[in-house]
């Protein structure tokens, strides 16, 4: 139960990275008080990444540590603290129930789910270990840190291709990696994608290995047709499979798409009253530090304003 706060006045949000530290700012700020709960440590997904190269108002960008640091700082200024609780379920009612594996539950008005997404790898030697080395999940954040060089992107989904031709424009090489022998694309992208001269298809191809010591050198791929290997000299390999959303704890609550990703409207709402959702958890065309802190100003005032009847941010 809540310590000091009532609950008809309180909103939790669970996960504090820059959806979710956004959210308790704008919450609070709009008069209500909040519990922000987060699992491992304030920053989210961006903290697998060194640095932040395209967030407004840092030109030359910014490490990643800094940046968090000055969210973390501003909420300190709002009086909002982190609690280290892992929701593991979410109980509607009159008042919504958020219970937590360490065992204390917390009643609130409203809760806001900004619990993020996880990104797919491939699994393989040196992935983990060149993480954020090289090792990327994410071209627009890290694209620009290999201006000029010979890089390897590897999926063969929307995402991967939207990543190559993304990169093309920035780097020297793309060796476009994918397991099977052709793509399942059409339109206008396929037709762009085959209009580039600085990428070459490795396609029916696996990835077996990351090569490298303080960051990436060489990926090793190999092929599924007659087993051979070939080694190819890179400065970053970027991963583009997929990602998974972190909402097996509402799995059967709130309405998601086909990939479990919550369905939001553009409050933030979801398909459960006083249930909202910011950032890489929902459904979303764009996930960026941008859209995540903008999901949740939005989410934060509009759970204040479900609270109070008014929202003055």
């Amino acid at each position: 139960m809540l310590e000091g706060f009532d609950p008809n006045n309180t909103v939790v949000v669970v996960g504090a990275g820059p959806a979710g530290m956004s959210a308790a700012v704008y919450a609070e700020r709009s008069g209500v008080n909040v519990l922000l709960l987060e699992r491992i440590s304030p920053g989210g997904q961006i903290m697998t990444t060194r640095r932040i190269d395209n967030y407004l108002g840092f030109p030359v960008g910014t490490s990643t540590f800094a940046l968090v640091a000055k969210f973390k700082e501003h909420l300190a200024s709002c009086g909002v603290e982190v609690i280290s609780a892992n929701a593991a379920k979410i109980v509607p009612g009159q008042l919504l129930t958020v219970e937590t594996a360490s065992g204390p539950a917390y009643q609130c008005r409203a809760v806001i789910v900004a619990t993020g997404a996880r990104p797919r790898l491939l699994g393989v030697p040196g992935e983990g270990r060149l993480f954020g080395k090289g090792v990327s999940t994410c071209a627009v954040c890290d694209g620009n840190f290999f201006r000029n060089q010979d890089i390897a992107v590897v999926g063969g989904g929307t995402t991967a291709v939207e990543d190559v031709i993304y990169l093309s424009h920035i780097v020297r090489k793309i060796y476009h990696i994918h397991r099977r022998d052709q793509l399942r694309l059409a339109g206008e992208t396929s037709d762009e994608l085959s209009k580039l001269e600085n990428v070459e298809r490795v396609f029916s191809h696996t990835v077996e290995k990351i090569v490298g010591e303080d960051e990436v050198e060489a990926i090793q791929v190999k092929s599924r047709k007659d087993g051979s290997v070939r080694e190819l000299a890179v400065s970053a390999v970027f991963v583009s499979i997929g990602i998974t959303p972190n909402t097996e704890f509402v799995q059967g609550l709130l309405e998601m798409d086909d990939a479990g990703f919550i369905v939001a409207k553009n409050d933030m709402s979801t398909s459960v009253e006083g249930i909202f959702a910011a950032g890489d958890v929902r459904t979303s065309h764009l996930r960026q530090v941008c859209t995540a802190v903008a999901d949740g100003a939005i989410a934060g005032i509009s759970a204040a304003k479900l609270i109070t009847g008014i929202a003055l941010a």
